[in-house]
Parts: C-alpha cells; sequence; structure tokens
C-alpha cells in the first residue's frame, strides 16, 4: 500500500484498524489453565510414570502403586503451579510493554499506540538524538535495521 505524502487521513486509518484489526498478536485460544494441565499431563514422562502407576496396582503391588501415583500428583500439580506462574508473568509484562510509534496522520506527526498501527501508515523511526529520520509503510518494519548517520 503506498503512503500519501502526508500520511493517512484519520478517517481512513480508523477504516483500516476497523477492517483488519489492532496490530498485535492474538491471545491463544482457549482456557489457559485448562490448557497447562492438558500439556502436563501429555508430557512423556508424566504418561510413563502413569502407566507404571497403573501397572504395579493390576500386578498386585499397591504400596508401590500408590507411591508412584502420589509423587505424580505432586509433580503435576507443581509444574502447573509454575506453568500458570509464567503466563501470568507474561500478562503482566504484555499490560506494561504498550509500545509507541511516531506517524504521520493528517500531515502531522503524532505519536500512537503500535497496536493502531496499519499498513500504509508512514511510521518515523530515530535512533538516538540527531539521528536521520526514515518512513516505513510497512506493518510492523523493525527500526533496528535502521545504519548510523
Amino acid at each position: 500500500m503506498p503512503v500519501p505524502q502526508n500520511g493517512l487521513t484519520s478517517a481512513e486509518a480508523e477504516r483500516r484498524l476497523a477492517e483488519l484489526g489492532p496490530n498485535e498478536l492474538s491471545p491463544r485460544p482457549g482456557g489457559v489453565k485448562l490448557r497447562l494441565l492438558v500439556e502436563t499431563v501429555r508430557e512423556p514422562i508424566v504418561l510413563l510414570l502413569l502407566g507404571a502407576g497403573i501397572l504395579y496396582l493390576l500386578f498386585g503391588e499397591p504400596r508401590d502403586s500408590i507411591l508412584i501415583l502420589v509423587f505424580l500428583v505432586v509433580i503435576i500439580g507443581l509444574d502447573f503451579y509454575q506453568g500458570a506462574q509464567t503466563e501470568n508473568a507474561l500478562a503482566a509484562l504484555r499490560a506494561l510493554s504498550q509500545p509507541e510509534v511516531q506517524v504521520v496522520r493528517d500531515g502531522t506527526e503524532r505519536l500512537l499506540p503500535a497496536r493502531d498501527l496499519v499498513p500504509g501508515t508512514g511510521s518515523a523511526c530515530t535512533r538516538g538524538t540527531g539521528s536521520r529520520r526514515t518512513w516505513s509503510s510497512s506493518r510492523a518494519r523493525a527500526c533496528s535495521s535502521m545504519s548510523p548517520s
């Protein structure tokens, strides 16, 4: 999409944002807690220990079977807890990390949240003080690839 000399109009940017959605990663589908539990139980070592516990129970060793299964529940609980803590930390980081980008809208430069960036938006990328400025028309072109002036 070509970038107009004066940038997109606010109306065009709003239309593209409504049509294409925000410029952000979509959250993982489904319940996070249930998915964590299913992923934990599907790990090969967990399945192996579960199978061993069941076999010990079937072959008449209930004490060994109960011991294996109790430790298995502890392992699953700890792994689930650690995964839930990780997901909570990532959600908090996503909430704190709200990058902004300088764009041209209606002929003037503005600072907008990066999630409101749409294809065709001219975004100014700067490096340090007194750096040169380039304009990008892509939705997520990295400014870090700019060479120093």
